[in-house]
């Protein structure tokens, strides 16, 4: 085994471990690492800001204005492509001076005021450094930066999966399948429409677009003390408000020392219901697959089962199953913690907080698998149809309707009678149909025609409907 194989072996969790591969892209902002680059970040901008801003009587050394901007440049977006050697020393800079401090966020600002120093800074810039703020402000902002960047990640992972589910429920929007309801058979659908419905809820939650976030740059118990106390002619309501515009986080009115996390909180409730969703979809699936809907297509060298040579599993779609539920239950854990602090702060949000990478990474894990999975479907029309010629009486809820519009009152009574709880052959029914007096020769000329596989009522065309709908949004 390598050393990063090694090293993965060995990992407490199973996102740095074993899903490694599908989660890094992710842990390069939500890790530990992502948050300290965030947290220099948010004090070299606040730093950068401070200097611009035009009612302070302070003004940074071409030396200072010259590291910061190389430093805003290389975070700001964190690009770990281009900038890994420098971002890992940093990092590692951070954490030694931690050792020291037994505070994160001093360790960061220390950095910073050591980085600004062999640049040739003085010592009236850093001064300046994390003025005015408590741990919460640097936190708060760069948690709300944290969390837009998973955002992204997380919000293309899932546009491949409905971008998928789409061509699926186009190409299948006309492909009989048997419906169940509480577990019994039930009028057709349309393979594409049950789809559909996957997506259309995905798209009622808005994932494609930029999560909305909020922070605070108020100080100790957000009411601007230090900040005023330093310069009390200053508009530091407009200069915070300014600021965290600019990194497009909405600044919070009124907050203690902490932002109320509402914003992390709304998002995390959202994202599990997404994961709700998305483990409906995947025990659907499953469903389909166990009924022989669905083959699986085989991959060479791939292993179904250690002793029955014969398996291929639906594996991925159970891989997320449980990752859906772990990712909803921490969704829940924390936003209920988030939402509720003692007075004016207690540290316990900050612990949670923590998390928050983990949280977006099952949900991130799932989407993978779901991805993986969908590309092995094979729709099988036979079985499907199969499965609907060995339930006929389906159609008794259409012959019924049709009686009731020619004004039988009793036409439900009639057809529950034939039907409910025994076998109804399809010679019955169209035998009931034949001699009912109450159906025109055309009625019963339809209904001795129609099979279950053409009872799909208007499945096709409300599933079309919807994705020419779907496709002009998205133009747009």
């Amino acid at each position: 085994m390598s050393d990063a194989g090694t090293l993965q072996a060995l990992a407490l969790s199973p996102l740095d471990g074993r899903y490694h591969s599908k989660t890094s892209g992710l842990a390069e902002f939500g890790s530990e690492a992502g948050l300290i680059l965030f947290r220099i970040l948010t004090e070299t901008r606040w730093l950068k800001h401070l200097s611009a801003a035009g009612d302070l009587a302070f003004a940074l050394s071409q030396e200072a204005e010259a590291a910061l901007g190389e430093l805003s440049a290389k975070l700001q977006p964190l690009d770990w492509n281009s900038h890994r050697s420098s971002y890992l020393a940093w990092v590692a800079a951070v954490k030694h001076t931690e050792k020291t401090t037994n505070h994160d966020v001093k360790a960061v600002e220390y950095f910073l005021r050591d980085y600004l120093l062999k640049a040739g800074a003085t010592e009236q810039d850093v001064a300046m450094i994390h003025f005015g703020c408590t741990s919460a402000d640097i936190n708060s902002t760069s948690y709300a930066m944290m969390l837009q960047s998973m955002h992204k990640v997380m919000r293309a992972e899932l546009g491949g999966v409905t971008s998928r589910l789409a061509e699926l429920a186009e190409n299948w929007a006309a492909e009989p399948l048997l419906a169940w309801t509480h577990g019994q058979p039930a009028s057709p659908t349309t393979l594409g429409k049950e789809l559909a419905v996957f997506l259309a809820r995905i798209d009622q939650l808005c994932f494609d677009a930029d999560v909305k976030v909020r922070s605070k740059m108020s100080g100790a118990v957000g009411g601007f003390h230090a900040h005023l106390a330093g310069f009390p002619q200053a508009d530091w309501s407009k200069i915070q408000a300014s600021f965290l515009q600019q990194l497009g986080i909405e600044p919070s009115g009124l907050s203690t020392q902490i932002d109320a996390h509402d914003c992390v909180a709304e998002y995390l409730y959202k994202l599990a219901m997404l994961n709700q969703i998305l483990l409906g979809f995947s025990q659907d699936i499953w469903l389909y697959i166990s009924r022989g809907i669905f083959k699986l297509k085989k991959i060479d060298n791939e292993v179904g089962s250690s002793t029955m040579p014969h398996k291929v599993n639906p594996i991925d779609f159970e891989n997320a199953e449980g990752n859906l539920q772990i990712g909803t239950d921490m969704c829940q854990v924390l936003a209920r913690k988030l939402t509720v602090s003692r007075l004016q702060r207690d540290l316990s949000d900050s612990t949670a907080l923590r998390s928050l990478g983990s949280v977006v990474g099952y949900t991130m894990l799932a989407l993978t698998s779901i991805a993986k999975g969908v590309s092995k479907l094979d729709f099988d029309p036979q079985a499907a149809a199969l499965e609907l010629d060995r339930v006929p009486e389906v159609l008794t809820e259409g012959v019924q309707s049709t009686l009731r519009a020619n004004g039988v009152s009793n036409a439900y009574e009639q057809l529950k009678e034939i039907s409910r709880g025994s076998p109804l052959s399809l010679e019955q029914l169209r035998e009931f149909v034949t001699s009912h007096k109450d159906l025109t020769g055309e009625q019963k000329e339809v209904w001795n025609k129609m099979t279950a596989r053409d009872y799909v009522g208007g499945c096709e065309q409300i599933t079309r409907s919807y994705l020419k709908n779907r496709n002009t949004r998205t133009k747009h």
